[in-house]
């Protein structure tokens, strides 16, 4: 898995600008989101406390933090929209070349329906699951280390208990990668040789 990360981020170092931009709004959004459910909470206190001045102000800081996410969500998926279609369209093109150089002998012994159909299939899905890892791993951190901060301000053995599922979580990913990838692989494979039939 490291050499296909390690494989596309060489082209995606390519649009630099809309991966740094596409990783900063995965993050402010991804903290704003945190901050929703707890400004549910503080509008709820102020709504049993019958504090109107600051159950206003928690109201406007809601929807000016939803708002916000929406915003920046949309921002977000068309830096990543521009970033994923260029980075594979430069991994395709740098295939198809590769292939021009082959001997015709080589070529001839795959079929070319089936050929295009994986270069195009494999090159959107690597590009896919490298850009989307980075967010989703970032987000993942972010969320993981805010949640548990908080459960073990509301209850510490809660806390330690979340974390524990979190370990658990991580070990069984570990050890069920394999399986994932083989399941994956021959679903791709199967996908491939369906679109050639058609």
């Amino acid at each position: 898995m490291f050499d296909i990360f390690k494989f596309c981020i060489t082209y995606i170092k390519k649009y630099k600008k809309y991966f740094i931009l596409y990783y900063l709004l995965i993050v402010i959004s991804g903290f704003l989101s945190l901050c929703v459910p707890l400004l549910n909470g503080r509008i709820i206190d102020f709504i049993v406390t019958s504090q109107k001045g600051l159950l206003y102000k928690a109201i406007i800081c809601f929807f000016l933090a939803n708002a916000t996410i929406i915003i920046l969500n949309l921002v977000r998926n068309r830096f990543y929209i521009k970033l994923q279609t260029n980075t594979a369209f430069s991994i395709i093109s740098k295939l198809i070349k590769h292939i021009q150089e082959l001997p015709l002998s080589i070529i001839d012994t795959f079929d070319i329906g089936y050929l295009n159909q994986k270069i195009n299939n494999d090159s959107n899905s690597v590009t896919t699951f490298v850009i989307e890892l980075v967010g989703s791993f970032t987000t993942n951190i972010i969320t993981l280390f805010f949640s548990i901060y908080i459960l073990i301000e509301m209850s510490y053995q809660i806390g330690l208990a979340m974390l524990g599922i979190g370990c658990i979580y991580i070990l069984s990913y570990l050890l069920l990668k394999k399986t994932i990838y083989s399941i994956s692989f021959k679903l791709k494979e199967e996908q491939a040789t369906f679109f050639l039939q058609c």
